[in-house]
């Protein structure tokens, strides 16, 4: 195989496969190779007949072929199974043979999109470039109507979505001006606010748990929050007008200590699922920590990939402090990575525990 000197995504030049802001916008971060884990299509064999067969199962339009892909467990890209929900659409070289330089076909749609997206600021699918064992290219390319879990409903792939600036507005305002929008919405959508502080999160997040409605937080820079709050129809008209309240800081001086990416002994993907389970958990409590430590296997869970970093984004949001220990990342080669959070050191942690008034370790 041709060794690669920029990669097959972004194009950025130093990269034999594929960059980290490639992975993360294609992959969720994870360490996907470059190389596809089966034949071309135009190969004579058993696999390549298998993927033909599945053409006809993906519910997508075009003259051109279009295979469904997802990424194994060995972080290998694969056609799909039966029964399986691909991520990603794969589109090797057209075998019309009227078609003058084919093999360009899917050099050129990526460059294409690429060109689109950095250099005209239009948004589009992730996407890039992989390769089969004959070195012959495939576009690949992120499908927009589908998540991990499964595919979008068609109504959720049309939701309005309304920004609301709260920035610089002292409480109550950010909750006043969220519950307009949200009463104003007449569709599924998504009410989009911006403020400047941990309990201006605190509040919005409180608000939309009131209403039965799903919220999402994330800190974007030193002073800027992003809330989302999701509708899935519009809110139903109560009578009484509520009165939009201060709510008090949801953080205690209790930290949590998190060893492992795995909670408890004996099978470990089973440990790894109860840990998820236990961050969704510690964000959904009434009292939120002060600061969760994550260090050794611990520190895992803080980098790209992982599965929690939406939930600790959102306690990141509402001011609990997210700290994973530096020797750890280094040790781990992960320090490149870290996603959530910041680099602490052993003397941080050490002070932190020392000084909480209640210390869960896990």
């Amino acid at each position: 195989m041709t060794k690669l000197n920029v990669c097959p995504s972004t194009l950025q030049k130093g990269y034999d496969t594929y960059s980290p802001a490639a992975r993360k916008a294609l992959f969720d971060g994870r360490e996907v190779s470059h190389i596809f884990a089966g034949p071309s299509p135009d190969a004579d064999s058993p696999e390549a007949l298998d993927a033909i067969r599945n053409v006809g199962r993906i519910s997508l339009s075009g003259a051109q072929p279009k295979f469904s892909v997802v990424i194994d467990v060995f972080d290998t890209l694969r056609y799909t199974r039966e029964r399986e929900q691909g991520l990603f659409i794969l589109k090797p070289r057209p075998t019309s043979y009227h078609i003058i330089n084919r093999e360009y076909c899917a050099a050129n749609e990526h460059v294409t999109m690429q060109i689109a997206s950095q250099v005209y600021g239009i948004e589009t699918a992730a996407n890039g470039l992989c390769f089969f064992d004959n070195e012959e290219p495939a576009y690949i390319t992120r499908r927009f109507d589908v998540h991990n879990r499964g595919k979008y409903k068609q109504e959720d792939l049309i939701m309005a979505n309304v920004v609301v600036n709260a920035v610089g507005d002292q409480c109550p305002i950010p909750v006043v001006k969220a519950t307009k929008a949200l009463k104003a919405m007449t569709e599924a959508g998504t009410v989009e606010v911006h403020v400047d502080n941990e309990i201006a999160v605190q509040n919005l997040t409180r608000l939309a748990s009131s209403k039965g409605l799903k919220s999402f937080a994330e800190k974007k820079e030193e002073k800027l929050f992003i809330v989302k709050i999701t509708l899935d129809k519009p809110l139903e008209e109560n009578g009484a007008e509520e009165e939009a309240s201060c709510g008090v800081d949801r953080r205690k001086n209790t930290v949590v200590a998190i060893a492992s990416e795995r909670m408890g002994h004996g099978n470990d993907e089973l440990g790894k699922v109860l840990m998820k389970g236990f961050i969704f958990a510690l964000s959904q409590l009434d009292e939120l920590p002060s600061t969760i430590l994550f260090y050794n296997g611990g520190a895992t869970i803080t980098t790209e990939g992982s599965p929690s970093l939406d939930d600790l984004k959102n306690m990141e949001a509402q001011g609990v402090e997210i700290l994973t220990c530096g020797t750890c990342l280094d040790y781990y080669n992960l320090k490149d990575k870290l996603a959530v959070g910041s680099v602490t050191n052993m003397y941080t942690i050490v002070e932190k525990l020392a000084n909480a008034d209640k210390i869960i370790k896990q």
